[in-house]
């Protein structure tokens, strides 16, 4: 049985976590914003936006940006709380 737990623990890490490692390395964030500009003002001009226009929906996603970065982490934080809760060998039941 305990061969058996460990063969599966091996054979998680080959296959999630090896193709994560074996990844190119990522791209910064300055060059990531500079690439995803270009199309999204392309797009913005498409839909018949003015310069203001464009300029000042770049602005709300500036301002925006940190709230989003913050958002974005505490899902992360929450889904890990929850994987470690579901996977976890004991289970424990809160009071209430």
């Amino acid at each position: 049985m305990r061969i058996f737990r460990i063969s599966s623990v091996l054979l998680f890490a080959v296959l999630f976590v090896m193709p994560i490692l074996a990844q190119d390395e990522p791209v910064s964030e300055p060059q990531r914003t500079v690439a995803n500009q270009q199309p999204q003002v392309n797009m913005l001009r498409q839909l018949g936006l003015s310069r203001e226009q464009i300029q000042r929906l770049q602005q709300i996603n500036r301002t925006r940006k940190p709230l989003m970065d913050v958002a974005q982490e505490k899902l992360r934080n929450a889904n890990r709380s929850l994987d470690e809760a579901i996977y976890a060998d004991e289970v424990s039941i809160g009071a209430g």
